[in-house]
């Protein structure tokens, strides 16, 4: 065989595009959730402007409700999901016994949120039928459990935040917080959650004192834009680290050749 010189194994790599994240990312049921949430309350903040026409208001307030909608049929069956988290955490070696009971308890939450949301959207399609005091008490309680799940997420957020961020440091999380104080990224998780917190207190209030629609949407955006840049970024470092093990795959065919 003729000698061919040096084969560099040295394969170019690349950023995904954009569009190529775009898809990965709405190929999830997840994602595609948080992406009709956002649209929900800019929408539901943009009719709200101040000396907006009545036409526009109603098309504005017609997507938000039509968005809301919309996401009540994707988190459908997620409960599945959630008991494989629960799952999960039962089998979990990285779980820390002080935490793991917190942990079975937020899912339990999230559990019970679901499957009263489910009764609640199935009630409004007249699929189930309820008196209006019983409804009302059903959203109430989906309300008053999903503020339990966020703050029961609080500390467990924190503890992982400061566990992963001490470790590339190579010291304890006290240390860690004396030294750079709170990362970047819990501040970040306690903005999402407390934003999302506010809602579902402010679905317990009557409807006389409950906050603004304008601020409704401003809080709901925020929100829903940090949870779709969270879900980019691990999008896009999926996409990464399955388009290295296509290159890796290349390499090995080419030296099967040489």
């Amino acid at each position: 065989q003729e000698y061919m010189g040096e084969v560099s194994m040295d394969f170019p790599t690349r950023q995904p595009f954009a569009s190529e994240v775009f898809i990965h990312l709405i190929g999830y049921a997840e994602s595609r959730q948080k992406l009709a949430m956002l649209v929900q309350y800019v929408s539901k903040l943009l009719q709200n402007v101040p000396g907006l026409d009545e036409a526009k208001q109603l098309a504005f307030q017609r997507l938000s409700q039509n968005m809301s909608e919309a996401r009540k049929g994707l988190r459908f069956m997620k409960l599945a999901e959630e008991w494989e988290k629960l799952w999960r955490i039962f089998f979990s070696l990285q779980q820390f016994p002080r935490t793991r009971k917190l942990a079975v308890f937020s899912r339990l939450c999230s559990m019970l949120y679901l499957l009263l949301d489910h009764i609640v959207w199935l009630a409004q399609l007249q699929f189930l039928i309820f008196s209006n005091t019983r409804f009302q008490t059903l959203k109430q309680v989906k309300n008053m459990i999903s503020v339990m799940r966020y703050i029961s997420e609080l500390p467990l957020v924190t503890v992982d935040q400061l566990r992963k961020a001490s470790r590339r440091e190579h010291t304890t999380s006290f240390q860690y917080i004396l030294n750079y104080g709170l990362p970047s990224q819990l501040l970040i998780k306690y903005i999402e959650i407390f934003c999302n917190l506010s809602l579902a207190i402010n679905g317990l209030v009557p409807k006389q004192n409950r906050i603004r629609s304008s601020l409704v949407g401003l809080i709901g955006t925020v929100s829903a834009s940090i949870a779709c840049k969270r879900l980019w970024r691990t999008m896009g470092d999926e996409l990464r680290l399955q388009m290295s093990r296509n290159i890796s795959k290349s390499q090995l065919r080419l030296l099967g050749h040489l």
